[in-house]
């Protein structure tokens, strides 16, 4: 994770670069970091990548203020790491603004009208969806003779779930031999 910094202004925004689509560890450090010196959702830009792109600039992300600390409900982490790996490029921004909420509201996760959390349900239904496509549709199929015997499977995700599944695809391709 990586920040680049512009002079400090009123409207001062945080860009947040993470490592890749599915950084889970870098968006938390990163979103713990921000929520902890106050900074507002929409005061921060989330990226997969470098920042270094021409223009590309924000202030530095802030170090966690000492004896400053929050806690949110489990479950929200446990639905985050799904959500993470959704395809929306927003997913940051959602899972920041409702932890943002969360800070103040607890129970924010079964208010069932709240259009944050109504997307947070709808990204982790359909990543899970995805997982599970994946390992009931995926067949492994032998190629080659003798020594050269593989085993191949192929399958398009709509997600970013492929890592997240390798332990189950590792252990299927195990069972086939």
């Amino acid at each position: 994770m990586t920040t680049m910094k512009r002079p400090q202004t009123e409207n001062a925004r945080h860009m947040v670069a993470l490592s890749g689509e599915t950084d889970f560890n870098g968006w938390r450090d990163a979103a713990r970091r921000l929520a902890l010196n106050d900074v507002p959702p929409q005061s921060v830009d989330w990226r997969v990548g470098t920042t270094d792109e021409l223009f590309a600039c924000g202030t530095p992300l802030p170090d966690a203020p000492a004896g400053r600390q929050f806690t949110v409900p489990r479950e929200f982490v446990e639905r985050a790491e799904a959500v993470i790996c959704h395809s929306d490029p927003e997913r940051f921004a959602v899972l920041y603004r409702l932890l943002w909420r969360l800070r103040r509201n607890h129970d924010l996760l079964r208010i069932a009208s709240d259009t944050d959390v109504i997307r947070l349900q709808r990204m982790e239904k359909s990543v899970r969806r995805d997982i599970h496509k994946m390992r009931a549709f995926v067949r492994f199929v032998e190629i080659g003779e003798g020594d050269d015997v593989r085993y191949a499977a192929w399958f398009e995700p709509e997600h970013f779930i492929v890592e997240r599944n390798a332990p189950f695809l590792s252990a299927a391709s195990q069972a086939c031999i």
